[in-house]
């Protein structure tokens, strides 16, 4: 007898130890059913919970995905609460997604850019779904929710998705039909709905989330309600084909920008009985009225008298050609001309106190300082000119050989990031400082570095596909974190031996990396991934 109860309880700790060992770790990856899933990292006695974070190949060409809502592993049965992360992200398969009882939530980006989704079917027990779920799904054209949900809702015919709650549409679609109390579109909540041309917002609706309709590009009309009060940043983002936008009398808080990519975009009108904000002479803006700032324009906005400033992003990829800035202007906002890549002239009223034009350089100049602020294509360094600011030509299209004349001390952060048409570059001997992120992501294939300082900062050339050669005519001693992260094309790269310190990840993602590993092991910084510290830092140390 006695026997027989060790036995049992023996097999009974057997079996609480193995569930305890499954249930505790955390983290850990297993496949089952085509699905692969981790094991959630906060795990309550007795329930193993785990969500889906992918699935196996020979699914990857399934045209339906039921998403079950509890598995059986190794014998054991685990809950499945949640879609992970990119779970099923830019699946060029996958029509329909079923989303099983027992899920409860839907992670950022489980469904983003999935080309062919045309519809979705959302179980009872969903309670969370994140604003970047089912982003940029052009073809999604049927939402449904379970009747039982608690939080979410689909009214029949809408093919929406609505938070009860809060009264706020949560996600739409091509084919959707905003139906009466929605107060709110939520963030993101038709992003990419590249079929829908006409919007009507209906009255009621009181905000406009951040993104809610961006890159919508086929959407040429959009008609807003009176009762509108808010609208978030990059609500209209990438209406590329949208020609006018009338702001309702009601509307007292906009985040700026709204209207980047928008190229036809070419009338934008507030209510004359607006408080806050006015599009005063017909300037095509959006200006807020208290501090003369203009908040957002387009291609065809006029910066009229009586601007006193330019807000940051304002105009950034609009389709201006042409900038003129008035006497009554004393401040311009970061990025507030980036990307506007057909702009060719710039000039500033000679009477304007702060900036100038000078010699027809076709550039915004910081008077003071002689620091160009923002330039363009066609701008010419000219006498007096000692900086190139942040941001100045950030996206900007740039002539294919270009030499940073000299006289130029400082280059500011991101100055000529994201630049198009961008081949070759000397960066001249007068260069003394450089900022963060200088060329990054832009068309440079060949930079001639004679700059007097022996420090490459960090980022200066991350993501700068084309770059295949570099040649210094000084000794560096330093290379900045992410300096050329991602260059994949920069095969080949050498340093004088005096070279003392090699940042986080500086060549990680480049073809050299591997060989500068080698050849520079000891300037290699300690997280690098290396076990000993650099000649830098064992300097610093001692």
């Amino acid at each position: 007898m006695l026997q027989m109860r060790v036995t049992n309880f023996l097999s009974v700790f057997v079996v609480l130890f193995f569930r305890t060992i499954l249930t505790v770790c955390a983290g850990g990856v297993f496949t089952d059913g085509h699905f692969q899933y981790m094991v959630e990292d906060y795990v309550y006695d007795g329930d193993s919970a785990v969500y889906i974070v992918g699935m196996e190949d020979s699914l990857r060409t399934a045209t339906i995905l039921v998403l079950p809502g509890s598995i059986v592993h190794n014998g054991y049965e685990y809950r499945v609460t949640g879609v992970g992360e990119n779970a099923f992200a830019r699946n060029g398969c996958v029509e329909q997604v079923v989303i099983g009882e027992g899920i409860e939530a839907i992670y950022d980006y489980a469904f983003f850019d999935s080309p062919l989704l045309q519809s979705i079917v959302i179980s009872s027990t969903v309670d969370y779904i994140s604003s970047s779920a089912f982003g940029f799904c052009p073809n999604l054209r049927s939402i449904s929710v379970d009747r039982r949900n608690e939080i979410f809702s689909s009214p029949e015919g809408c093919n929406v998705i609505v938070d009860e709650k809060n009264k706020e549409l949560v996600l739409g679609c091509r084919t959707s039909v905003i139906p009466k109390g929605i107060e709110c579109i939520g963030e993101s909540a038709f992003y990419g709905c590249l079929g829908m041309e006409e919007l009507s917002v209906p009255e009621g609706v009181v905000e406009i989330g951040s993104g809610a309709f961006s890159g919508c590009a086929g959407l040429k009309s959009v008609v807003l309600p009176h009762t509108l009060e808010r609208i978030g940043n990059f609500a209209f983002w990438g209406c590329a084909q949208m020609k006018s936008l009338h702001i309702p009398s009601k509307v007292s808080s906009i985040q700026a920008p709204l209207f980047g990519k928008c190229w036809m975009l070419d009338t934008i009108e507030v209510d004359t009985l607006n408080p806050v904000y006015d599009s005063r002479y017909g300037c095509n803006a959006i200006v807020e009225t208290a501090s003369d700032k203009i908040i957002s324009g387009c291609g065809n906005s006029r910066i009229v008298e009586g601007v006193k400033e330019i807000g940051e992003a304002a105009f950034v990829h609009s389709s201006l050609r042409t900038v003129e800035i008035p006497k009554t202007v004393t401040l311009i906002g970061e990025r507030a001309f980036a990307c506007c890549i057909f702009c060719i002239s710039m000039e500033v009223d000679v009477q304007n106190p702060v900036y100038d034009s000078r010699q027809g350089c076709n550039a915004v100049i910081e008077t003071a300082t002689g620091k160009v602020v923002v330039g363009c294509a066609k701008t010419n360094f000219v006498n007096g000119v000692g900086e190139i600011g942040a941001y100045a030509f950030t996206g900007m299209y740039m002539p294919p050989y270009f030499i940073i004349p000299e006289g130029i001390r400082k280059i500011g952060n991101s100055a000529f990031s994201f630049c198009e048409g961008l081949d070759w570059v000397l960066v001249p001997n007068s260069v003394e400082e450089i900022g963060t992120s200088a060329f990054h992501s832009s068309s440079l294939r060949q930079v001639y570095w004679n700059a007097s300082m022996d420090e490459i900062p960090e980022s200066s050339f991350s993501d700068c596909k084309n770059l295949y050669a570099i040649a210094f005519s000084k000794e560096i001693k330093s290379v900045g974190a992410y300096a050329f992260r991602h260059c994949s094309d920069l095969f080949c790269m050498s340093f004088s031996e005096g070279v003392e310190y090699i940042g986080y990840k500086a060549f990680e993602g480049s073809p050299c990396e591997e060989n500068i590993k080698k050849k520079y092991s000891s300037a290699l910084s300690s997280d690098y991934g290396q076990p000993q510290r650099s000649i830098r830092e064992r300097l610093y140390e001692n």
